[in-house]
């Protein structure tokens, strides 16, 4: 019906950024793919729905590269009005 889960789910656009240091010792690296694979195969994103990058050497904390790359990330994802 129309007011179930997925028919709601089915009707919004879906973008997700992920992102990780290789080098993370706090969240496992391994984590992040596996949440990319979640997303893609359990709940059906499209993969230009799904953006993964990955910093190398970046321990659990962020990099101007990371912050530039969210930003034009955000941009795409939440049009100027």
């Amino acid at each position: 019906s129309a007011g179930s889960p997925s028919a709601r789910a089915d009707a919004v656009e879906h973008r997700v950024a992920g992102r990780a240091g290789d080098a993370d010792q706090v969240v496992k690296y391994e984590y992040g793919q596996r949440t990319v694979s979640f997303l893609k195969n359990d709940l059906g994103l499209a993969e230009e729905d799904v953006e993964f990058r990955t910093y190398p050497r970046m321990p659990h904390s962020a990099c101007p590269e990371e912050i530039r790359d969210l930003a034009a990330f955000l941009e795409k994802a939440i049009p100027a009005q």
